[in-house]
């Protein structure tokens, strides 16, 4: 027992005298060249300290170094791979004491990561390809698992780190800063997790990351990996594998979602302003990311309470984003976009006046198609619709391949272009089998009018404000329609104040005005929509009218000529009764051409036709 106590107290005594040593032994210049050595052996990038390490052995063995620096793949650059303050690592005690330097733990204090991309396309961070291996240089990156796998890593800390990435041939920078991060690397052949955070653009960003397999990474094979990234304008989770770092690729289960669409925008660098719209979006699928290019198959995007599935792609290569895909969807609703248009219109200024802005088609060019079963506009709904959109340079393009269109069908073509604050825009519409009355109550909350129409039009605009852009607006159209209803057109009230009593008597108390066809060729300049041969055939009448509708204030000033069958008379004869249209649009002033009347030797009335409200013609509703 005796020999027992002593031993101990001998094993203690040098133990003690180890501890008490280990500052004078870590202070020398072999601690230093062994941890450079073992960061060296990790990265392949010449490392140098500046300063004595500073040892602490409570409440564990550390030692601390000032002006740690990394150089890049080129031995030594202008600017180092990374530099920091301090670089302090957590040594194993028992082989410190026999004299191996094992690091448990490395904290970063302050570090500065520069990434950079030379005008040839050269990382930084990646070993020249036409450099060839000195003699007792590391060995290539394929044999990285070989000569670290049973190397001890244990856990990496940055505190207040600052992250910058350098572009040359784009003149592109990038910085992160008060970089975060707990890294847990048991040893090189063991998975690695971490948690971290970081600031970009003014906003607190915190993420975390696991990868099964990280010697398969940074060999440039596929790991098994999973990270997620939370900040106040986006979220995002991804489980998968990653590939790298030569060609790094992701391709994985990924779901992104945000709450303002908008305010991502803002944050990446694009100012959309205020406004309802681009709110919560969300886009759920299979990610496959390689280089400046990301895809998203058996995708699901949401945007604004819509929801689509499909194939979305994005390409950064060219500097300007550019989205593509291919989506279906069962209702695509647009009319929070179209109460917003029109809101925006009038916001800075009377509208008329107000500068025509459109920065969703200056942001970035897409190509998208899409299929739905619904399109809703506000009160315009669409049915079973094909349509593809295209933006690219400032100028989108809209085409309907083919849209059910209230029974109907609707083909289509449109375009708008913005350039240095001028707008030009064209259409081309045709719609066939459609009934007029749905269409014109849901448009403009009309009902003068009904029956099966075919129409095409043809339309051009341009203008720097929305005044200039209204009155600029020219174009064609071809109108038929078949076996429809004139409402609240009185044909006996005409007749009546005509003084032809025949025709008056015929028609007294219809109310709507059947008629077989109704045909007209329109043309849109200077703001007015003009028609010079409208008519109007039915049984026992016809209506040929010329005239116009001026669109600032909806104003109707038209003539037109009722050739109607005399009651009693053969039916080869006819009264002409001539009329004129004032008012507007939605409520129209139908009265005899007096001055024709006379012209035309016609009976004219002893006395004006009243004035007041019972002797109005009934007008359209609406």
């Amino acid at each position: 027992m005796k020999r027992l106590v002593i031993l101990l107290l001998i094993a203690a005594g040098l133990i003690g005298a180890a501890i008490a040593s280990a500052p004078f032994i870590a202070a020398t210049d072999l601690a230093k060249r062994r941890i450079a050595a073992q960061v060296e052996e990790w990265t392949g990038r010449p490392v140098t300290f500046t300063g004595e390490p500073r040892v602490k052995l409570f409440p564990f063995l550390s030692l601390t170094i000032d002006n740690a620096t990394i150089s890049d793949a080129k031995g030594g650059g202008e600017e180092p791979l990374v530099e920091m303050d301090h670089l302090t690592c957590k040594l194993r005690l028992l082989p410190f004491l026999i004299g191996r330097v094992e690091v448990v733990e490395f904290q970063l204090v302050r570090p500065r990561v520069r990434l950079t991309v030379d005008g040839n396309g050269q990382a930084n961070w990646l070993a020249r390809a036409d450099e060839p291996a000195e003699a007792g240089s590391q060995p290539a990156v394929g044999d990285t698992s070989r000569r670290l796998a049973d190397t001890r890593v244990g856990r990496f800390k940055i505190f207040d780190g600052i992250l910058s990435y350098d572009d040359k041939r784009s003149g592109r920078h990038q910085e992160l800063g008060a970089v975060a991060l707990s890294l847990v690397w048991p040893s090189i052949g063991q998975a690695v997790s971490g948690t971290g955070s970081f600031s970009w653009r003014g906003e607190t960003v915190e993420f975390n990351v696991s990868v099964s397999e990280p010697l398969k990474l940074i060999d440039g094979d596929t790991s098994p990996a999973r990270f997620a990234v939370a900040s106040k304008p986006l979220r995002l989770s991804f489980t998968g594998t990653a590939k790298g770092p030569a060609a790094p690729q992701l391709e994985g289960a990924t779901t992104v979602t945000a709450p303002s669409v908008r305010r991502v925008a803002e944050w990446l660098g694009t100012a959309l302003g205020n406004g309802s719209i681009l709110g919560a979006g969300l886009i759920e699928g299979r990610l496959n990311w390689t280089g400046q290019s990301l895809s998203f198959t058996d995708a699901r995007v949401e945007l604004d309470g819509n929801s689509a599935e499909g194939v979305l792609a994005i390409d950064l290569a060219s500097g300007r984003p550019r989205l593509t895909g291919t989506l279906a969807t069962e209702k695509l609703d647009l009319s929070a976009y179209i109460e917003t248009f029109q809101a925006t219109i009038g916001a800075e200024a009377p509208w008329p006046l107000a500068a025509i802005r459109m920065p969703l088609i200056g942001t970035a060019d897409a190509d998208i198609r899409l299929s739905a079963g619904q399109i809703l506009l506000g009160a315009v709904r669409v049915g079973k619709a094909a349509v593809s959109a295209e933006v690219s340079g400032g100028r989108l393009g809209v085409d309907i391949g083919e849209a059910q269109f209230y029974g109907g069908l609707l083909t289509g073509r449109g375009e708008v272009a913005l350039e240095n604050g001028l707008m030009t825009a064209s259409a081309a519409v045709k719609i066939d089998g459609t009934p007029a009355g749905a269409v014109l109550r849901d448009i403009a909350g009309l009902s003068f009018l009904d029956g099966a129409v075919a129409a095409t039009v043809d339309a051009t605009a341009r203008g720097e404000t929305w005044g200039e852009f209204v009155e600029s607006l020219a174009g064609k159209a071809d109108v038929k329609v078949a076996d429809g209803v004139l409402n609240g057109f009185e044909l006996g009230q005409i007749a009546t104040l005509a003084g032809n009593r025949g025709v008056a008597d015929a028609a007294a108390g219809s109310g709507t005005v059947p008629f077989r066809s109704l045909t007209g060729a329109l043309k849109l300049a200077g703001g007015t929509i003009k028609g010079s041969d409208i008519r109007v055939e039915g049984d026992g009448f016809a209506i040929d009218l010329a005239g116009g509708l001026t669109l600032a204030d909806a104003s109707l000033r038209a003539k037109g000529v009722l050739a109607a069958a005399r009651a009693g008379a053969d039916p080869v004869g006819r009264s002409e009764i001539p009329f004129v249209i004032g008012g507007s649009w939605s409520d129209p002033l139908l009265l005899p051409d007096y001055e024709r009347l006379i012209e035309r030797g016609a009976e004219a009335p002893s006395r004006p036709p009243p004035t007041n409200s019972a002797a109005r013609p009934a007008q359209p509703k609406g």
